[in-house]
């Protein structure tokens, strides 16, 4: 069961775990793809490649999580709050993408935000319940 979820499943956390370690290796864990990099804006990581994870802000955390998962591209996707610490610009290269690669994917997005919500195919709305 472990290996079905490390191999298929991903996912982008709200507050995730950075490790003590390069920005670089905290998305590919050392492997080489750097196509996700441009859907978020990062694509000026390598100048940052060596910083220390201390240093790296909460919306810079955010964009590791996400570029994680599009790094290792599993066939279900889940994000939680994607876009809470983006830009315009970078949500809807976001969204594109999203909607470029959905055609393949399972992906569930957690989010507050109409504009990822129009790329949606379909909407849960959670509410709780009174007891």
């Amino acid at each position: 069961m472990s290996e079905l979820r490390r191999m298929h499943i991903g996912i982008a956390e709200q507050e995730s775990v950075i490790l003590n370690e390069s920005m670089w290796y905290n998305i590919n864990f050392g492997a080489s793809n750097e196509g996700c990099l441009k859907v978020l804006n990062m694509d000026g990581l390598a100048a940052r490649a060596s910083d220390n994870p201390a240093n790296y802000s909460g919306g810079e955390k955010k964009k590791l999580s996400i570029m994680r998962l599009l790094f290792k591209d599993p066939e279900v996707m889940i994000f939680d709050e994607p876009t809470s610490a983006m830009d315009a610009g970078t949500i809807e290269r976001f969204a594109e993408h999203l909607h470029d690669i959905k055609k393949n994917k399972i992906i569930i997005i957690i989010t507050h935000d109409s504009f990822v919500q129009e790329i949606c195919d379909e909407i849960m709305t959670l509410s709780k319940i009174k007891t």
